[in-house]
């Protein structure tokens, strides 16, 4: 799942994981902090162990000095330099040191109170020592003595890093595991969302009408509420598409009552009732085709395959010019579907194929292709273009052909309105039609449409067919034969 800044896994993470990251942070303090005091304490009643040990090996001789009975037990206490000193200091004798201070001198604390033991950090000659200090008062003896044990503050340190070290390692994959553990939740949690997302694209696309599937208690109303949103977008279509069909009977049989009229009688209120019922008519056709395409282009779950319509599009016209022969020619990319209705892609086309069998010497050809247009950068498009090889349209002309009731030539059949259409439904699909010179010299109109996903098929995606034309020959050639 892509997450953006506008998306609900991503804040989801983020909050959940900054929870997380802050949480193991004071995690790892409060137990640095703990296990600091714990083994600050322990060192200290280790220290404090020793005192209790050097005071019983301490007796006094008849001179009132002290003097040690035998060693402490502790090897540190003869290792140079360890850290792991003894002093004992009285007021008319040297003091008595372990041989582990060997040459080092050590500064001996004021005498604190009698019976106190006073317990400090100081800085030997080599490294940092924690201190424990006693004065006492020896049987037989009637001067107070200063009773000393050291131990190095650096094995105090030394655990407290490692346990730091370990904590940090240990809550750091613990944080991994969380966050993982919180990915795989969103992702699963927000998976029926995606769900939605993805049917909603097969609406789109036109692979279903509506929202299908197994979905959870808290999105299954925003589910319902889609569908039947869906549903009621195409009755009202339907229904707009019905009301524009009965406006379109209810106007044509009086136009065409009064231009039954106009050709029943002479004189100029003839031609011009003609005329003007004409131009009705034309104003008729055209805006009951542009109220027909107003929500064409905006209809979800709709799509229609280009090469079928367009293979149908030159048979049929093939057969309504039957008596000119014609050479028909399907080619470009099979697999393409038009994001709309077929039956406004055969008004597109079939406008557009009409137009170039009415004018081609020959051939006529339809190519379709993927295309793409800078204005819809983000949406996939088709381009079906449509070429024969007839006299064409000049440069200057071609604006004027797109205009509605346009007819560049008064002596062919036909209202104008065939490009006009074309160009007012493609405009409609947010499509345009641009007219160009085809490699025969003919007219070539192109279709810029949205496209909706491409379906796999077994059939080559680019193909080339010559239709079989059906070809009625002229009545000169009948009556000869």
């Amino acid at each position: 799942m892509a997450l953006n800044t506008s998306s609900i896994g991503l804040r989801l993470v983020v909050g959940a994981a900054t929870w997380i990251v802050a949480a193991l942070i004071l995690t790892v303090w409060f137990l640095s902090a703990a296990f600091r005091d714990h083994a600050q304490t322990d060192f200290d009643e280790e220290l404090n162990g020793h005192l209790v040990e050097l005071l019983m090996l301490v007796d006094v001789d008849a001179q009132g000095r002290a003097v040690m009975t035998s060693p402490p037990i502790d090897p540190r206490t003869v290792q140079p330099y360890s850290g792991w000193y003894w002093i004992v200091s009285g007021p008319r004798q040297k003091p008595l040191r372990s041989r582990s201070l060997w040459d080092q001198e050590l500064a001996l604390p004021e005498l604190p109170p009698r019976g106190e033991t006073v317990i400090n950090t100081i800085q030997g000659s080599h490294q940092k020592l924690r201190t424990i200090a006693r004065t006492i008062t020896l049987p037989g003896s009637k001067d107070d003595f200063l009773f000393m044990v050291t131990g190095p503050q650096a094995d105090v340190d030394k655990a407290i890093r490692k346990f730091v070290s370990m904590t940090a390692i240990a809550l750091g994959l613990l944080g991994l595991g969380l966050f993982g553990a919180l990915i795989l939740q969103v992702l699963y949690g927000l998976k029926p969302l995606r769900h939605i997302r993805e049917a909603l694209a097969d609406v789109n696309a036109g692979r279903l009408s509506r929202l299908e599937g197994e979905f959870p208690s808290e999105v299954r109303p925003l589910v319902d509420e889609l569908n039947g949103l869906l549903e009621h977008n195409a009755k009202v279509l339907e229904r707009a598409r019905t009301h524009v069909g009965n406006l379109a009977h209810a106007l044509k049989t009086p136009v065409a009552v009064l231009r039954n009229l106009a050709t029943k009688t002479d004189g100029e209120v003839a031609d011009t009732l003609s005329r003007q019922t004409e131009d009705m008519h034309r104003h008729v056709d055209h805006h009951l085709r542009r109220a027909r395409m107003a929500g064409a282009g905006k209809v979800l779950g709709v799509r229609t395959e280009v090469a079928e319509v367009a293979e149908s599009m030159i048979k049929t016209m093939g057969r309504v010019f039957i008596d000119r022969p014609r050479k028909g020619i399907l080619a470009g990319q099979r697999n393409l579907w038009f994001h709309g209705e077929r039956q406004d892609l055969e008004e597109l086309l079939g406008n557009l194929v009409e137009n170039a069998f009415k004018w081609a010497k020959g051939q006529v050809r339809v190519t379709i292709t993927p295309g793409r247009n800078e204005s819809f950068p983000i949406k996939s498009r088709i381009l079906i273009a449509v070429e024969d090889d007839g006299p064409g349209i000049p440069a200057d002309k071609r604006v004027e052909a797109l205009g509605r009731g346009k007819r560049l030539d008064e002596s062919t059949p036909g209202t104008g309105l065939g490009l006009s259409i074309v160009n007012d439904l493609a405009d409609m699909y947010e499509g345009t039609l641009t007219l160009d010179v085809s490699e025969w010299g003919g007219l070539k109109a192109v279709l810029d449409l949205p496209a909706s996903v491409e379906e796999k098929t077994d059939k080559p995606d680019s193909w080339t067919d010559k239709l079989h034309l059906p070809h009625l020959p002229s009545r000169e050639t009948r009556r000869k034969k």
